[in-house]
């Protein structure tokens, strides 16, 4: 598929090959990584920075990705929230689709839209907005790429200047690292297996062209 095609169903990025699951949002395997997401607000913690984006694992909800609130703790041991964590390690690129249901300025006005690849890059336990603990994924989005579509207008007051800002304060403020943590370039950083577990790479790494 190509970079920004649109597609209305789910069953029609199956058919293409771009995203194999028709409900979940993760695609992958616990030994190998992930291949792609979807980002279509089924998670009320998920954060849409454009070129970063801030991913909630699968888990803890009554029907998973149904866009309601958590109703129990996520865990880094669901099968396919281990296949992101496995795609720290390898450094696969990810495939990355954005639904008409995400509330983002990122977001296609209507169908699904396939946004090109992503490499996550750190996993971390957080406290969700509903208080349970939640699987949150770093993804950047690999340099050498068509850019991403012009942001849409959520709000009247809206400007580019004000998106950009928008989008840094997100990616800056909206989930810090814990105090004490180490991403610097001595590799990866493992904080023990408590529901504080952090998994990371260095930030300042340059992201290259790469895919499945």
């Amino acid at each position: 598929m190509d970079l920004m095609r649109y597609a209305l169903r789910r069953r029609q990025l199956h058919d293409a090959g771009v995203h194999a699951g028709l409900r979940a949002g993760i695609h992958g395997q616990k030994d190998v990584g992930a291949f792609s997401i979807v980002m279509a607000g089924g998670y009320e913690d998920d954060v849409d920075c454009g070129d970063v984006i801030y991913y909630v694992g699968t888990g803890g909800q009554e029907t998973a990705g149904d866009g309601g609130p958590q109703k129990c703790d996520q865990s880094f041991e669901h099968s396919m929230n281990k296949a992101l964590v496995k795609s720290i390690e390898t450094q696969q690129p990810v495939r990355v689709i954005r639904g008409w249901e995400l509330r983002s300025l990122y977001a296609p006005k209507e169908g699904y839209r396939y946004d090109g690849l992503y490499r996550v890059r750190s996993a971390e336990m957080k406290k969700g907005r509903s208080g349970y603990q939640v699987c949150v994924f770093k993804l950047r989005r690999i340099s050498h790429q068509p850019p991403l579509p012009p942001a849409r207008l959520l709000v009247s007051e809206c400007t580019p200047r004000k998106r950009e800002k928008r989008a840094r304060d997100k990616d800056d403020e909206a989930y810090k690292p814990p105090s004490g943590s180490s991403t610097g370039r001595s590799g990866a950083c493992r904080l023990g297996r408590s529901s504080k577990r952090r998994i990371c790479l260095s930030e300042d790494e340059d992201d290259e062209d790469g895919g499945w």
